[in-house]
């Protein structure tokens, strides 16, 4: 849907937001020499060039010289800000602005799944004989604020081998991207400010079991790779894809946060959208200097330009799905949660938890998953090690048999952790993303040794 905004005297300068964090595409400015009246006969078109204007900086060229103007620029915080020139017979401007359609990308499908709106793409095998069968389906799960579409591209001019989900399938996998609901323009009902991490887990492991059926998969074992903030869901997705007869063989994050609640620190004043959803333009920012590095890394530019990023990959989100201790109050604001984080995400609750592995960056840019990811979770990957184990124990053949099993347990956190170049997009670029799919091939090769090493010396 196309919308129009109605012409709009802007001196002194006034916002047009039809979308927080959104950009606008200037059509047609006509200029009046009557700045007291709008209905005021405009004295000439200006003919603007066609200019993005994004939403932390914007320029405005100038009209013709022969109006005496100069360009205004006007910084501002995740509101699109329209902004007259400055010139020397003091006009006013009326600009009118018609908003970019946002459209799906090639390959996905716009639903209404468990209740709330949701978008997916189905990346099939390029290797059609190694994926039947033993080849498990691939669910990737993207992190706050993000699209699935940072798995798997589709703007216009991408290139689909800079994302992990074409190179994933260059090695014979079959692989799901799932989007949870965001408000991103008009892609998406916004009518999912209500939104938890249960609704989250649900909605993708039943779309996952719809998928599955509808593209005719043989397999039901399931990896599951989450992003970012998607380290709170694995457990939820666990708990309702049992239910639907799938096996998650293997969880694996990338970068990801597990659910617990004071690992990251809350936001103050978090802005809450008509809609009830919240969005993070300046940490977007920081964002998107990681993917610069990316593009430095691989030796490429514009993997994602910077005004398709904020426009057509990111949007805001059901508050409740960050552990700021926030949810949805109605009437455009938030209020306080009294629903403990860890009992949403059910991060304690081992016996849910699919085995676990771990990709995590090198970058400076990313310094808490650099530094912490593979402490965490290998605290939950030797949990859930331990569980197994736990009731074979009296068993166990004497001391050598239980040095053995001890020193595989603990061995798990370093052969199952792997450090990957790159910062919290590591996967992103052609040779990064090449890099991301052989490294998680290299985690579910080795998560499988590991257990049957684990078999051999416990019988579990």
């Amino acid at each position: 849907m196309r919308f129009k905004l109605k012409p709009k005297l802007i001196y002194p300068m006034e916002p047009i937001s039809p979308y927080p964090g959104s950009c606008l595409i200037i059509k047609e400015a006509v200029i009046s020499t009557n700045i007291n009246r709008l209905d005021s006969r405009p004295a000439g078109p200006v003919n603007l060039r066609s200019h993005l204007i994004l939403a932390n900086q914007c320029t405005i060229p100038p009209p013709p010289t022969d109006y005496g103007s100069t360009p205004t620029t006007f910084l501002s915080l995740g509101t699109v800000f329209l902004v007259a020139c400055a010139a020397k017979s003091s006009p006013a401007f009326l600009l009118s602005a018609m908003a970019d359609e946002l459209l799906l990308y090639d390959g996905e499908v716009s639903a209404t799944i468990a209740g709330f709106p949701t978008i997916y793409h189905f990346q099939p095998s390029a290797k059609l004989a190694q994926s039947e069968g033993h080849k498990p389906l691939i669910v990737c799960i993207p992190g706050a604020c993000h699209l699935g579409r940072i798995f798997y591209g589709g703007h216009e001019g991408s290139n689909s081998r800079n994302f992990l989900a074409y190179q994933l399938s260059q090695l014979g996998f079959n692989v799901l991207s799932l989007s949870y609901p965001l408000e991103i323009g008009d892609l998406m009902p916004t009518t999912a400010a209500y939104f938890r991490i249960p609704d989250w887990g649900r909605q993708a492991a039943v779309t996952t079991k719809k998928v599955i059926d509808e593209k005719g998969l043989t397999t039901r074992s399931i990896v599951l790779m989450g992003w970012s903030m998607a380290g709170r869901m694995p457990v939820p997705f666990n708990i309702t894809a049992k239910e639907l007869g799938l096996d998650v063989q293997q969880f694996i994050s990338l970068s990801a946060t597990p659910g617990i609640s004071g690992i990251r620190a809350a936001t103050p004043r978090l802005p809450c959208s008509e809609a009830g959803y919240f969005s993070m333009p300046p940490r977007l920012e920081d964002f998107y200097k990681q993917l610069e590095e990316m593009e430095a890394l691989n030796g490429c530019k514009d993997i994602i330009p910077r005004g398709i990023y904020l426009r057509e990959y990111t949007g805001g989100m059901p508050v409740s799905l960050q552990a700021y201790g926030l949810k949805y109050a109605g009437k455009g604001s938030f209020s306080k949660d009294d629903v403990v984080h860890e009992h949403e995400t059910k991060v304690f609750d081992i016996s849910n938890h699919a085995l676990i592995a771990a990709l995590y960056p090198t970058s400076i840019l990313d310094p808490v998953h650099a530094l912490t990811d593979k402490t965490t979770w290998g605290f939950l990957m030797t949990l859930k090690l331990e569980s197994r184990v736990r009731q074979i124990l009296s068993s166990v053949d004497g001391p050598p048999a239980w040095q053995k099993l001890k020193d595989l347990i603990e061995s798990a956190p370093n052969r199952l952790c792997l450090p990957v170049s790159g910062n919290h997009f590591f996967f992103v670029g052609e040779e990064s993303a090449r890099g991301a799919a052989e490294a998680v091939c290299k985690l579910i090769e080795e998560t499988r040794k590991f257990q049957e090493e684990l078999y051999n010396l416990s019988g579990t």
